[in-house]
């Protein structure tokens, strides 16, 4: 048991005067835990009461499981597929004392579960989706060693991938290569973004189908996990040369990614990053192709809290770790994005990946 992370959450739910939290499988489980089951649709997870109780329930298949990774003082509740799970937790929350009780669930926690269970008992379910990911907020000086090796992992992989690229190639090769790379440094890859020409100015691509030209352009959004912690980095390249509106562009999304980094400091509001970005592209003639937030924190999930953008009232705090990936993307012509990842540390603002930014021909 994470009893750091178990403290916070007890603290805070005594905070928001809620009676219990719920924890179905997720990353948040397995930081509490050390371990996550894989998510199947049988209600499963881990309540913890604000007075410090704890208890898991789930299906009997899942109690050797359990049993392995969790302290034998936590009460595991378990029914068989032959029963009617709804009527098996009502019985266990009425045994707990959760009659007319209010019991926040967290994201990963089935809908269709909790609309069940409180059709048959007196509780209430609330949702807060914020509330586990303002505990994971400030990273310790371990998780911030982790993301900073998950980071160096993505940076010599851009290096690798750029000896790879040729005309010719698919988006999917590109994007298998680079799968292949990161696993062979040791990160585990995730789904990475891979785009060509035209399609570069679709900020959420999801296609594979493209082919590279002699002549074309590049933008590649990608990380790994390491250790279950998240990297995230976007370059933009270009393929036998930059016309001057590529070049143009580029250069503005490099300064507004700088300058976003130059007002990452503590006790700045998290407004002023993005909108000191934003007003630099706004300046420039660019501002209605900027459509995205200026970026995301980075942790257990590739994103969370703090949400980089301009309704953020927040001020910046040390342990946060967020990106900025400034970007501009002209429908039918192409998107150039550049996208870091900080970390505001007692040192100041530390970019944790080093991947060159200048503009790359190949």
């Amino acid at each position: 048991m994470n009893k750091e992370y178990f403290e916070k959450i007890k603290e805070k739910l005594l905070e928001k005067e809620i009676d219990a939290i719920f924890i179905a499988p997720s990353e948040d489980l397995k930081l509490l835990l050390g371990y996550s089951p894989l998510a199947i649709s049988r209600f499963q997870g881990l309540v913890i009461k604000s007075n410090g109780e704890i208890f898991y329930i789930c299906n009997l298949l899942n109690v050797d499981e359990m049993r392995e990774k969790i302290s034998e003082e936590i009460i595991i509740y378990s029914w068989n597929d032959g029963e009617d799970y709804s009527f098996a937790a009502k019985k266990i929350f009425e045994e707990n004392g959760f009659l007319g009780k209010k019991v926040l669930v967290n994201s990963t926690t089935l809908a269709k579960h909790v609309i069940e269970i409180s059709e048959k008992m007196n509780i209430k379910f609330v949702s807060e989706e914020k509330f586990l990911n303002d505990i994971r907020i400030i990273k310790t000086e371990e998780e911030l060693e982790k993301l900073k090796i998950s980071s160096q992992i993505t940076d010599e992989s851009f290096e690798e991938i750029l000896k790879y690229i040729k005309p010719g190639l698919t988006e999917l090769a590109v994007k298998n290569k680079l799968k292949e790379i990161i696993t062979e440094k040791g990160g585990i890859s995730r789904n990475p973004l891979v785009c060509f020409g035209k399609n570069t100015a679709f900020p959420h691509y999801s296609e594979t189908n493209g082919i590279l030209q002699t002549k074309d352009i590049i933008l590649m959004d990608f990380g790994c996990i390491y250790k279950g912690y998240h990297s995230d980095m976007t370059r933009t390249i270009f393929i036998g040369g930059i016309t001057e509106e590529e070049k143009e562009i580029y250069e503005i999304v490099l300064e507004a990614n700088l300058k976003g980094i130059e007002k990452a400091k503590e006790n700045t509001e998290i407004k002023e990053i993005d909108n000191c970005s934003r007003e630099y592209i706004s300046s420039k003639g660019y501002g209605k192709y900027f459509t995205t937030r200026l970026g995301h924190g980075l942790g257990l999930s590739v994103h969370e809290e703090p949400e980089i953008s301009s309704k953020n009232n927040r001020k910046i705090e040390k342990g946060m770790v967020f990106t900025i990936e400034p970007g501009i993307y002209v429908k039918d012509k192409f998107g150039i994005r550049i996208e870091d990842a900080v970390a505001i540390t007692e040192k100041g603002t530390e970019i944790l990946n080093n991947s060159i930014k200048n503009i790359i021909i190949l």
